[in-house]
């Protein structure tokens, strides 16, 4: 029997000099000590059951109750401990630095341009956006259920607010505006439902919104999903949209808007869904114009010939790339042609090849 209980403890990695004590002498303190360690490192086990074990090797029944009280006090408050710690290294872990590109109004010629900047995540639950090390906007997470939100426009940042009520479990009920530098944005806005998800009619901003490019999406949201056709709108005209499925996924055709899209640069996508991937032939268009374009292949991505436009394409910087892909990835020589706002053609700038598919390394030409 009392070697039962010395491979009980010794399974459990104690060490050695306590069950050579526990060989020789039943020691009360002792074995509180180990029953405590034991309750420490091993909080799924059955306790009980185990103490049942080791007092039935010395007959000391009288004990057992005393030290199922003493251990289970150990355990909880142990496990008390663990629950504390976990939550403070949660709550660190919740305090975080990203960086992201804001798009920022350009006053020479009244567009766009990217820079760096942060946002954090403090142990408040807020959010802080910081440009140059000075905070542009601080806002609450009442909601951390949900997905975060995150503004990438500096127009949005400064003038953007959002209205509405919070249930007590801090999740959005009921109608939801928009407010433009303190003023309401007529019609922008839904409900919410009584678990905080979206549904029916909303009229949304999009993601690029600002003073020149106030465009509007339209459509039904069903338990937190888009569903249905959704249209884009600008000056109270359809300018673009598609058709979501049952689970929210974009279906059939579409016509999307750039992520830049705005009144110098009105560039649109023209091509094919299905659940959700593109499929097919994709047009690029600018003013109604094509100008782009290529082929998806529904496993690899793009595929074959394409031409796509620069990141910042407007007006007055119409730069394209010429060139192909071979199962989603960049290969061989590709075109940079530019146009003139008074042409009607692209010229050829330079071109550069790449030498390694897999590390697209490429020498300018």
């Amino acid at each position: 029997m009392k070697y039962q209980v010395v491979e009980l403890f010794f399974r459990f990695e104690f060490y050695s000099y306590k069950c050579k004590q526990i060989k020789r002498k039943i020691n009360i303190d002792l074995f509180f000590l180990v029953i405590a360690n034991l309750a420490k490192r091993n909080q799924g086990q059955n306790f009980k059951q185990i103490l049942i074990k080791i007092f039935k090797y010395k007959n000391q029944l009288q004990y057992k109750q005393f030290f199922l009280i003493k251990v289970k006090k150990m355990f909880l408050c142990n496990v008390k401990k663990r629950g504390k710690k976990q939550n403070q290294e949660a709550h660190e872990q919740q305090e975080s630095i990203q960086n992201h590109k804001i798009g920022i109004l350009n006053d020479n010629d009244g567009r766009l341009f990217y820079t760096q900047f942060q946002i954090k995540l403090t142990q408040e639950k807020e959010i802080q956006y910081i440009l140059n090390e000075s905070i542009i906007r601080r806002e609450q997470i009442y909601d951390i259920s949900s997905k975060l939100e995150i503004l990438s426009n500096y127009e949005q940042i400064k003038f953007l607010t959002w209205i509405g009520s919070y249930q007590k479990n801090y999740q959005k009920i009921g109608k939801w505006t928009a407010q433009w530098k303190g003023n309401k944005i007529y019609d922008v806005g839904g409900y919410y439902s009584i678990v905080g998800k979206k549904c029916g009619i909303w009229k949304e901003i999009i993601n690029n919104y600002w003073e020149k490019a106030k465009i509007y999406e339209l459509g039904e949201y069903i338990n937190g999903e888009r569903q249905g056709f959704w249209k884009f709108i600008l000056d109270e005209k359809e300018i673009g949209g598609g058709r979501y499925n049952s689970i929210g996924q974009k279906d059939g055709k579409w016509i999307e808007l750039n992520g830049g899209f705005w009144q110098n640069s009105k560039v649109s996508y023209i091509g094919e869904y299905k659940n959700g991937m593109k499929i097919g032939m994709w047009d690029i268009q600018h003013e109604n114009k094509r100008i782009g374009g290529g082929q998806y292949d529904e496993q690899f991505g793009p595929i074959g010939k394409w031409v796509e436009l620069i990141d910042g394409f407007y007006s007055y910087l119409e730069i394209i790339y010429i060139g192909e892909y071979n199962k989603g990835k960049k290969v061989g020589r590709w075109d940079i042609k530019y146009q003139e706002k008074s042409q009607d053609s692209f010229l050829l700038m330079f071109f550069f090849i790449l030498l390694q598919q897999n590390q697209q390394r490429w020498r300018i030409i």
